[in-house]
């Protein structure tokens, strides 16, 4: 019986797709097979995903018209086979011993997601990432609040498919209205400090955009999904999901809207939506305990100090 499914959706990456597919068909754990659904590429990436169905028994293969990357790895969770599921971009590769790892820790904690660093790679340079935050006690929380991309971890499929969670489709931030929401009811999530997944940072990727995009706004659709999903929890994560409006709203979504023009009134609109529904944010216990150059960020993005944030991104981006 298949222990774990790798899914690898593919859209235009003949330049990455053999690098990746080279580190999955070289792990020392054997017991895997490999998922790789292409969401209608037009480059040459099927005829080389073609050469590697050759020789690899334990690959599937599909070809969907384009429809996104959480169209994709939805099927590829429901072609799956494994009870435990990882998820790898097809422009990013993975380190030799990465489902031996994180495999052998979720067995060894029993627990229903196991969590390994990243390496960032810009172009030659490589920056450690930590994908697992320790700022809390509660290790459910932590992840929560920690980097929402699926990569770098193993779960338990039963958490996706007991619990009716799939990526929400149409969206260019799919991961963060996917990826907290496990936790709830994941009751062990397990953690090692190795960095075994290596996480390409593209130029034209959908998070660095160049020109005004309306699929930028997508992130007000998962912050409405999110804050939904999170209601009638008894206030368990009240604090969570606060801090996660903070994060992705009024520093990360404001940081990327203050790079444009047609940006501002989107700017506008975050500090007003935050101020509002979470009057008492600052007061935060999680976001207190981030650095003194996020809570300066945040505090003058919510009084829109539009030239002192600016300024701020202009610093960091040097």
């Amino acid at each position: 019986m298949i222990k774990v499914s790798v899914i690898v959706p593919v859209y235009n990456v003949e330049k990455y797709i053999s690098k990746c597919l080279d580190s999955l068909v070289n792990q020392t754990f054997k017991n895997f097979e490999i998922i790789i659904v292409n969401d209608g590429s037009t480059d040459n990436s099927e005829k080389i995903i073609q050469e590697y169905l050759k020789n690899n028994k334990n690959m599937s293969y599909f070809k969907i018209k384009n429809s996104g990357q959480a169209v994709a790895r939805n099927l590829g969770i429901k072609k799956s086979k494994g009870n435990l599921i990882t998820f790898v971009d097809s422009d990013d590769y993975i380190d030799s011993y990465m489902l031996e790892k994180l495999y052998d820790n979720m067995k060894a904690t029993n627990s229903d997601i196991s969590i390994c660093n990243l390496y960032k790679v810009y172009g030659d340079k490589t920056i450690k990432f930590l994908n697992y935050n320790k700022y809390t006690d509660d290790e459910v929380v932590n992840y929560m609040i920690s980097h929402s991309g699926p990569v770098g971890r193993l779960y338990k499929k039963s958490l996706f498919v007991d619990n009716n969670i799939y990526f929400l489709e149409n969206c260019i931030y799919e991961d963060l209205a996917t990826i907290p929401l496990l936790g709830i009811y994941a009751k062990k999530i397990s953690y090692i400090d190795d960095c075994l997944y290596y996480y390409i940072i593209r130029k034209n990727s959908s998070m660095n955009q160049l020109k005004y995009t309306e699929k930028l706004e997508d992130i007000f659709i998962v912050m409405d999904y999110l804050n939904n999903e999170f209601k009638n929890r008894d206030g368990k994560y009240n604090d969570v999901i606060e801090y996660l409006n903070i994060e992705h709203l009024l520093y990360s979504a404001f940081l990327r809207f203050l790079s444009f023009d047609k940006g501002i009134e989107k700017c506008i609109y975050i500090s007003n939506y935050i101020n509002k529904n979470y009057p008492y944010w600052d007061k935060n216990k999680i976001y207190l305990k981030k650095s003194i150059k996020f809570k300066l960020f945040c505090k003058m993005a919510s009084k829109k100090k539009f030239f002192v944030c600016k300024l701020m991104k202009k610093v960091g981006d040097k």
